[in-house]
């Protein structure tokens, strides 16, 4: 019963040192990301890629660059499009804010018109004014 109990306890301490180091690498990937797009180090094909990341902080910096420099490609226009639609509680951004949120801000800043985005049609009336909050706070 000590055995078991003393494996028990060496098994989670692996299993968070484990999760750590997991954590640890993640954090240091999204850093070296956000570093690159804020230096301007990445091409337009490499930040069109970003876009399919599941990283919210990587995507949050992918798609303000986008918006800041005016990127604007066939590519770009149809993953911010896809991204528009994400709404749920795992697309979550920054506070109440979600990835479908910033990619239609991101859409209306490259001169989209807001009745042609797709995820922007389906929203209410309080989730538009909150993209249009959104649209205002971020330093373009």
């Amino acid at each position: 019963m000590i055995l078991q109990i003393c494996c028990l306890k060496l098994y989670s301490r692996k299993k968070i040192t484990d999760q750590s180091l997991e954590i640890k690498i993640i954090q240091e990937e999204q850093n070296e990301y956000s570093k690159k797009i804020e230096e301007g180090q990445c091409s337009i094909q490499e930040l069109e890629n970003l876009l399919e990341e599941n990283n919210p902080i990587v995507l949050y910096h992918a798609l303000t660059h986008i918006g800041k420099e005016g990127l604007r490609t066939k590519g770009i226009i149809k993953k911010l499009s896809e991204l528009s639609s994400k709404r749920e509680p795992q697309d979550k951004l920054i506070g109440h804010y979600k990835v479908g949120d910033l990619a239609i801000a991101t859409m209306i800043k490259l001169g989209e018109k807001e009745d042609e985005i797709t995820g922007f049609k389906i929203l209410d009336k309080f989730e538009k004014k909150m993209v249009f909050r959104l649209f205002e706070e971020i330093k373009w």
